[in-house]
């Protein structure tokens, strides 16, 4: 749509702390490529306990977490790397 937006409340309107600002600023723009709750049942729920699915995306990750999965159950970065599309760019 154009436009890229950060979180930075909780849905009732309360203010992140600034501890988790570096969480926000990795687990956002995992969205922007691809991982969603349909992507994987560990994103953004508390399904898959962060001791399995060690990412930024998994709800259950302690702050500061600032990384994504690589490896089993769900590898973020293979998922990323074999779905991200790339815009075309002009000469």
């Amino acid at each position: 749509m154009g436009e890229f937006v950060f979180q930075t409340s909780d849905d009732d309107g309360n203010s992140y702390r600034v501890r988790g600002t570096a969480d926000v600023l990795v687990h956002e723009p995992g969205h922007s490529v691809g991982l969603y709750l349909d992507t994987y049942e560990g994103i953004d729920s508390e399904e898959v306990p962060y001791s399995e699915y060690r990412s930024v995306m998994d709800y259950d990750a302690p702050w500061p977490t600032v990384r994504y999965n690589d490896g089993e159950p769900f590898d973020d970065w293979e998922y990323i790397e074999n779905n991200i599309n790339t815009p075309f760019v002009a000469d």
